[in-house]
């Protein structure tokens, strides 16, 4: 039979054990919950801004560099410059003004 003493020595080696894997567990956990809320952050930072995205979203009614005049920026300027530019009738001297024509 064990006695008394070996009782107490196997529940404070069965605490101690059971105490240092649940810290280590919790501490990755938190480590774990720290990171996510870090990268939430640092994405925030990495996102365009009110200006820069008012500049993206800027339509410039010009065509594209390689002025293809097949994609939905070449067709959206030449729309626009064959009806008249920013004032339907005024005339403009634009290199797709004369598209219409």
């Amino acid at each position: 039979m064990a006695n008394d003493d070996d009782f107490e020595a196997g529940y404070r080696l069965g605490y101690g054990n059971g105490y240092s894997a649940g810290y280590a567990h919790g501490v990755r956990d938190e480590g774990d919950a720290w990171s996510v809320i870090f990268t939430g952050c640092a994405e925030t930072w990495r996102r365009p801004n009110y200006a820069e995205l008012e500049q993206r979203r800027r339509i410039d009614h010009d065509p594209c560099p390689a002025k293809c005049r097949r994609c939905s920026r070449c067709i959206h300027s030449l729309a626009y410059w064959a009806r008249g530019g920013p004032y339907p009738g005024v005339q403009t001297q634009h290199e797709f003004a004369q598209v219409a024509s």
